[in-house]
């Protein structure tokens, strides 16, 4: 059986990464900052028999990773999905507004580093495999001169994974920064993917993903995305 992680679960794409490893009979480990309040996501693990278990993770709270951790007991994962992020003001390019700038970097960008490093003897136990969903705005060459935090918080997610990708690869761990697309979710409702499409792609890569491919950065569809 297949063991995974996702944060951010409780709508959008982490829900329906939850959802699609649901079907292929993963045991999945859903995180999300108020599980009591993620109705589409208790409905999941209610039909599940056990196999999708719902935990408490602000992804900035060193006191829910370590929760969590301890939650886990050792118990192995093949998969740890990085999904949990924000947008930010997407127009914010203030100096009188840092704070909302670093609260976008905490998120988006420490946060995923901090919770692969914790849940690495976990992932140790597994196939060893850390997914960051990044952004297709986190490329230089796609850089529009908006969104300035949130752009630079997914390029500076890139550049921590790789470089987590070099110090790890001795080690056998596959870590890869996706892409997903122009995806439909709430926050997104002019997207033009389905989640249910463009997770389903990353899922079968996913799965073929090997040594070779650690350090990449692809979009849903496999294709290299320039830095």
């Amino acid at each position: 059986m297949t063991d995974v992680l996702v944060t951010g679960a409780n709508r959008g794409i982490g829900l329906e990464f939850v959802r699609q490893y649901k079907a292929q009979g993963a045991r999945v480990y859903a995180c999300c900052r108020t599980p009591e309040k993620a109705d589409d996501l208790n409905r999941i693990a209610q039909s599940s028999k056990g196999k999708v278990t719902l935990h408490r993770l602000d992804v900035t709270s060193e006191d829910d990773i370590k929760g969590l951790v301890n939650v886990l007991d050792g118990a192995p994962l093949d998969i740890l999905i990085n999904n949990a992020g924000i947008s930010g003001d997407l127009h914010m390019f203030e100096p009188a507004e840092p704070k909302k700038w670093e609260e976008v970097l905490r998120v988006n960008t420490i946060a995923p580093f901090r919770i692969a490093w914790s849940l690495r003897s976990n992932l140790e136990k597994g196939t060893r495999k850390i997914i960051n969903i990044s952004s297709g705005r986190g490329s230089h060459s796609r850089h529009r001169g908006d969104g300035i935090a949130y752009c630079s918080s997914k390029a500076a997610l890139n550049s921590s994974m790789f470089g987590l990708s070099v110090l790890w690869k001795e080690l056998n761990f596959i870590i890869v920064m996706f892409a997903p697309g122009v995806v439909i979710t709430d926050l997104n409702p002019g997207g033009r993917l389905t989640p249910e499409f463009s997770v389903g792609h990353m899922c079968e890569l996913i799965s073929g993903f090997t040594l070779a491919d650690s350090g990449r950065y692809l979009n849903y569809e496999g294709k290299e995305v320039l830095w």
